[in-house]
C-alpha cells in the first residue's frame, strides 16, 4: 500500500491530475493540487502588484522624480503612441506634466536609466 508521501510525488499528482476528465475536478484532485501548490488561477489583473502611487498636478509643478515600481514601463513620442523605449522598476521618471485632458492617465516627463530621453508614460505606476 501507498504512502500519503509517495501519493503526493510530482509523477503521482500528474497521473491524478491527468486522470480528470471534460474539466471536472474531483475534490481528491484539488486537494492534491493544492498541497503541492498547483492552485488554479484566474488571469493576472493589470495591477496584480498595485496599487501604486498616481502623479499629480503638485508633482509636475515640482519636477518630482519618481521611481517606476511596475516591471516595465513604456516611454512614447505621444500619449498611447508606440513605445520607443522602456523604464524598468526603480529607475526613475522626471514629471514635467499630468494630461489632465484626458483624466491624468498620461504623465509627461523625462525619463532616466536606460532611456534618457524625454517621452510620455502611463500614469499610476510609480513608488
Amino acid at each position: 500500500m501507498n504512502s500519503a508521501l509517495d501519493q503526493l510525488r510530482p509523477t503521482a499528482v500528474a497521473k491524478r491530475l491527468t486522470s480528470v476528465r471534460l474539466g471536472r475536478l474531483s475534490a481528491a484532485a484539488i486537494a492534491v493540487a493544492a498541497t503541492v501548490g498547483l492552485a488554479v488561477a484566474a488571469a493576472p489583473a493589470a495591477q496584480a502588484g498595485g496599487p501604486y502611487k498616481y502623479a499629480s498636478g503638485m508633482d509636475a509643478s515640482n519636477h518630482t522624480r519618481a521611481a517606476v515600481c511596475a516591471a516595465d514601463l513604456s516611454v512614447r513620442h505621444s500619449r498611447g503612441g508606440s513605445a520607443f523605449n522602456y523604464l524598468y522598476k526603480y529607475q526613475t521618471f522626471e514629471i514635467w506634466g499630468v494630461d489632465a485632458e484626458f483624466g491624468s492617465e498620461w504623465v509627461y516627463g523625462f525619463a532616466y536609466g536606460n532611456v534618457n530621453a524625454p517621452g510620455y508614460v502611463q500614469n499610476g505606476w510609480f513608488c
